[in-house]
C-alpha cells in the first residue's frame, strides 16, 4: 500500500503567531499593536485627524527607532567597551 502525503498548507499569518510564538512574545506584540490605540486615547482634546496621524506617526517613529536599535546592536559596529 502507498500512502501519498498530504500536500502541507502554508500556514496563515495568525496560525504563525498562535503557533511559533510564546506566551512573553504574544503579550508584547500585542502591547506594541495597542500603542496606537493608547495614544489615540490620550490625544482626547485634539480633532480626529490629529488623533489619528499623529497616532500613527508615533507608532511609526517607534518602530524604526527600535529596528534601528536591533539593527545596531545585531551589528559589528558596536563597540563593546
Amino acid at each position: 500500500m502507498i500512502r501519498r502525503k498530504e500536500p502541507q498548507l502554508k500556514k496563515s499569518w495568525f496560525e504563525i503567531f498562535i503557533d511559533d510564538y510564546t506566551f512573553p512574545e504574544k503579550l508584547v506584540v500585542i502591547m506594541w499593536v495597542g500603542l496606537i490605540g493608547i495614544v489615540y486615547i490620550m490625544l482626547d482634546m485634539l480633532s480626529i485627524w490629529f488623533r489619528v496621524l499623529i497616532s500613527l506617526g508615533v507608532f511609526i517613529l517607534s518602530s524604526l527607532l527600535t529596528y534601528w536599535f536591533g539593527q545596531f546592536m545585531s551589528s559589528d559596529q558596536r563597540d563593546w567597551n
